[in-house]
């Protein structure tokens, strides 16, 4: 699943036009953080869902070509 960065402090994740996940559902892994950098808005982020969808595993940053 691809998901675009919409809020910083705290974490706000847009997966489509009508879900917007919050950092409740969220779990990141060191690459999608960028080793302490954090994400930007606007990054979009690979995840997959975990817990029937009740979280979502944040794993890296989408490459823009």
């Amino acid at each position: 699943m691809i998901g675009t960065v919409v809020a910083v402090e705290p974490y706000e994740i847009r997966v489509n036009e009508k879900i917007t996940l919050t950092e409740k559902f969220l779990v990141f892994t060191e690459t999608a953080l960028g080793n302490g950098y954090g994400l930007d808005i606007d990054d979009r982020v690979v995840m997959i869902s975990s817990n029937g969808g009740q979280r979502y595993l944040v794993i890296d940053r989408v490459a823009e070509a």
